[in-house]
């Protein structure tokens, strides 16, 4: 049951991580997302600070040469790319997107721009000396102005394409950190499920005969290094083959399920129950004697009976044996078995202590139906 819980707790770790990279990752998204849209603006900004640069050059120079119909065209066009450049300054957040030199300088592009068309206009109708002057001189001073307007918001681009790389980069760093992360823990989820279901039952979700013998040599071997008593209890469910061929074998699985909880119901917390056949169970009582072991077992026995007319329960059969009886490590078990096999020739729901040499039960032999 411990390692369902470990299991279970590694699952919500990993729904956690997962949930949590994911939240990371859709808020940085939407960062990128922003920024992405910002430079485009820019950019657009830029192809139109660009635009206006240029036709300001062109402008001032086929206005001084009296050139009036391409005069009118690229005054016309200039004037379309300064609207757009007024539209943009006008949307929500644009004080909070950019710099204020950058949009300081964009003011002074189209009022400088609105001066240079009334004295394009002025020169047209009046040409004089004053106006020549005065066009070249705000020509020269418009242009200053568009291309500072450029390089800024070349600065600012170049900004946030760091920014948006970064970001990037971030995402990317967090989706294999977050991949690295999952799959190390569906490794180790998958990898416990494996070695628990290994040594675990899974009928009952106690350990099986595997973690019997590994769990019965460690016992030998620390009671042979330091003179350490165990107890080896077997038992099985009186009558299961009746049950199960008059009731249904569901009606049996039941019943063995009841019974080992009942059993681990009784057990100290350093003792361990085995499922080691179908309907046989062992119990491996550290510090415990076959005696005090014998309490534990009848202690057991009158729980299964005062419980056996009300519920689905039924009584059991033990035997007992410890580690003072043996000299070989599969000794203990044939003793327990022999022990348990007189439990049932006797009449079963009963408890039987056998010695080591199989021929005699000792004194100690109890037989429930007569306490």
């Amino acid at each position: 049951m411990r390692d369902y819980l470990k299991i279970g707790k590694t699952s919500d770790i990993l729904i956690s991580i997962v949930t949590i990279f994911l939240l990371i990752n859709s808020s940085l998204a939407y960062i990128l997302y922003s920024n992405h849209n910002k430079l485009i603006a820019e950019v657009e900004l830029i192809n139109h600070a660009g635009i206006v640069r240029g036709s300001i050059q062109r402008l001032s120079k086929l206005s001084l040469s009296e050139c009036n119909n391409n005069c009118k065209r690229i005054q016309l066009a200039t004037d379309k790319t300064i609207q757009k450049i007024s539209y943009v300054m006008q949307e929500e957040g644009m004080q909070s997107r950019y710099d204020s030199n950058y949009l300081e300088e964009l003011s002074l592009l189209i009022n400088e721009w609105n001066n240079l068309k009334g004295l394009i206009l002025a020169y047209s109708e009046k040409p004089s000396a004053v106006l020549y002057q005065n066009i070249i001189a705000s020509s020269e001073q418009c242009w200053q102005i568009a291309n500072t307007t450029v390089l800024l918001a070349q600065l600012s681009v170049q900004n946030k394409i760091a920014s948006t790389s970064f970001t990037y980069f971030l995402i990317m760093a967090l989706n294999l950190l977050n991949a690295f992360i999952v799959i190390t823990l569906l490794i180790t989820n998958v990898r416990n499920k494996l070695e628990h279901d290994v040594v675990h039952d899974p009928l009952t979700g106690v350990f099986n005969r595997n973690a019997y013998e590994n769990f019965l040599f460690q016992e030998i071997q620390r009671g042979n290094r330091y003179n350490r008593v165990f107890s080896l209890l077997l038992f099985d469910i009186d009558d299961l083959k009746v049950i199960n061929d008059t009731r249904g074998h569901k009606v049996g699985d039941n019943l063995i399920c009841n019974i080992t909880d009942m059993v681990k119901s009784s057990l100290r917390k350093s003792d361990e129950i085995f499922r080691i056949g179908g309907d046989e169970f062992a119990v491996i009582l550290p510090e415990t004697d076959r005696y005090h072991a014998k309490q534990l077992s009848l202690k057991i026995l009158n729980d299964l009976n005062s419980l056996s007319d009300k519920s689905n329960i039924n009584t059991v059969s033990i035997g007992i044996a410890d580690n003072n009886q043996i000299s070989e490590r599969h000794d203990l078990f044939e003793i327990a078995d022999q022990a348990l096999y007189m439990a049932k020739k006797n009449g079963k729901n009963q408890v039987e202590i056998y010695k080591p040499d199989f021929n005699q039960t000792e004194d100690n032999v109890v037989d429930f139906r007569k306490n």
